[in-house]
């Protein structure tokens, strides 16, 4: 497996459908792996700047509705806001989650990413 990558475990269904069988799996970057399966019961507060790491049309905009998804078995909600500068903050964020940070009034790029050490690590 490549380094720096996430990965979705899963099996194909009776139906044809894709079937999700464990946590998305990490590649780090020492050649080991990480499950990054959320802890919902230790929680952390985080403060994005970007929904995507390219260019700056994809920072956050002070104004704009932003919504923030955690992956657990499918992508679920920590909540809508509007950001009030140019960062969003939000509470009660499980650590080690798979995360997810979309605009929703304008744009389509997007990137998953994990919070580690204050910032945002895009895969």
């Amino acid at each position: 497996m490549a380094r720096d990558v996430v990965y979705l475990p899963v099996s194909e269904a009776i139906d044809g459908y894709s079937k999700v069988i464990s946590y998305p799996i990490l590649g780090n970057e020492d050649g080991g792996f990480k499950s990054l399966k959320p802890d919902r019961f230790h929680a952390e507060h985080v403060r994005l700047t970007a929904k995507y790491p390219e260019d700056e049309s994809n920072l956050i905009i002070s104004g704009l509705h932003y919504e923030l998804f955690y992956w657990d078995g499918m992508w679920k909600s920590l909540g809508c806001k509007v950001a009030q500068d140019n960062f969003i903050e939000f509470d009660n964020v499980p650590i080690n989650a798979l995360l997810w940070l979309r605009n929703l009034d304008e744009g389509v790029q997007e990137r998953i990413f994990v919070y580690q050490k204050d910032k945002q690590v895009w895969y």
